[in-house]
């Protein structure tokens, strides 16, 4: 591309930037989301990459906040019935975040990265409720959106290590819980290799529940401490079975921040 052209792609982008700004802030996001989509496609062509992203970005938030109509059309003409809604939004955020990453943007593409994947999300859901058929043959049926669900509340589409350590801790600490003596206890887990204290606050059966329960999620198996009837057995088994899951995840998110670095 000749610098002539480019500067005129600049200069056109940057005009449609300005109008989709005002609009915007006057609340009118049909128009909004057209003029920073066509200011991020011209900002590509331009191969300002950087800008393109916050404009994609910027078309993504202006299209969720147009949100549904009932007529399934907007006074600019747009299709605003929902699959078409969360497609587009999904479409824009993806835009956005190809766009971060190739400017080294990481911690924008990564923002970029979750609204994308709530927006998935939402589409595959709406899909189920049209047609549960098609979703499935899409192969977009309840299970996929159950691990999208899972995902997101479980460490922000491996996005928010924060709240995988906050949902460890929950897990680890229930299952402590499970483990301590009567009355605290559930009263029907029994283990062997453990003295309990006759006291029903004890800081001692505290921390055996709770050094139980850290080595039952870590998979250590120390062997120490072990089940004594069926039903801890069971607890013990969930709870490993949480740890391998949590594991799993967290590995999955440490390799996706990798990547990004």
């Amino acid at each position: 591309m000749d610098i002539d052209s480019e500067s005129e792609l600049l200069k056109q982008a940057r005009e449609l930037e300005e109008v989709a700004r005002q609009n915007l802030g006057h609340e009118d996001y049909g128009i909004a989301f057209e003029k920073f989509q066509g200011a991020a496609d011209k900002y590509m062509r331009a191969d300002d990459h950087g800008t393109a992203a916050i404009c994609y970005a910027n078309a993504a938030r202006a299209r969720e906040l147009l949100g549904v109509t009932k007529s399934g059309m907007d006074t600019t003409g747009l299709i605003t019935t929902p699959i078409a809604v969360w497609v587009t939004i999904e479409h824009c955020y993806h835009q956005a975040r190809l766009a971060f990453q190739q400017v080294g943007l990481h911690t924008h593409a990564r923002k970029a990265y979750v609204g994308e994947m709530d927006a998935r999300r939402k589409v595959v859901w709406i899909r189920i409720r049209e047609d549960i058929n098609k979703a499935k043959e899409l192969g977009v049926g309840y299970p996929y959106w159950i691990w999208l669900s899972i995902l997101k509340l479980s460490c922000g589409y491996g996005e928010r290590p924060a709240r995988l350590l906050l949902w460890t801790s929950l897990v680890v600490i229930t299952f402590a819980i499970a483990y301590y003596p009567n009355p605290w206890g559930w009263g029907f887990i029994e283990l062997e290799g453990v003295e309990w204290s006759a006291k029903s606050i004890s800081i001692h059966n505290a921390i055996e529940s709770l050094y139980f329960s850290v080595v039952t999620f870590a998979t250590l198996g120390y062997g120490d401490i072990r089940p004594a009837n069926d039903l801890a057995r069971i607890y013990i088994c969930v709870e490993v079975f949480a740890g391998y899951m949590v594991f799993a995840l967290f590995v999955t998110l440490m390799a996706r921040r990798i990547t990004y670095s």
